[in-house]
């Protein structure tokens, strides 16, 4: 996930995507992210407390800030989330637990999407409305969580 620019809906996405089953939690820098820093610390701690809250067994992992075309190389074969027209799978029709990639506000650049494309990720239609980073991370969370279940 690109991180927003307000730290505050990062919060809350940890927050909530915990007590839904979040395993991990990677931040991409992107072409059109804002933001450059991100506390782990902070971080660490709300993804405890929704763990505790929530009586999760599982602590998810977090890690910092990578440069978004490192991330798609170490980590091929995925779903990425985006705006621009194409073909897309259907978000009801995912069949594997896997990385998905969200962008960050104002969407990831076209070249990033080529570049994760090109690296086997797929297109996903997540809605017919365009969502706040935040909130595509978490329908693409709890969505996956439901293969689990």
């Amino acid at each position: 996930m690109a991180p927003t620019k307000n730290m505050d809906r990062i919060e809350w996405f940890l927050e909530k995507a915990t007590e839904i089953g979040l395993s991990k939690l990677s931040f991409l820098s992107c072409d059109h992210n804002e933001r450059k820093h991100i506390n782990l610390d902070r971080l660490h701690k709300i993804a405890v407390s929704a763990m505790k809250q929530s009586k999760r067994f599982y602590l998810p992992e977090i890690t910092d800030l990578e440069p978004f075309n490192h991330f798609v190389q170490a980590n091929p074969n995925g779903y990425i989330g985006h705006c621009y027209e194409g073909p897309k799978q259907d978000m009801h029709q995912l069949q594997d637990r896997a990385v998905f990639l969200i962008g960050p506000e104002g969407d990831f650049s076209v070249a990033e999407v080529a570049l994760a494309q090109k690296h086997g990720y797929q297109a996903i239609k997540m809605s017919d409305f365009r969502l706040r980073t935040e909130t595509a991370a978490l329908l693409a969370v709890a969505q996956l969580a439901q293969l689990n279940s």
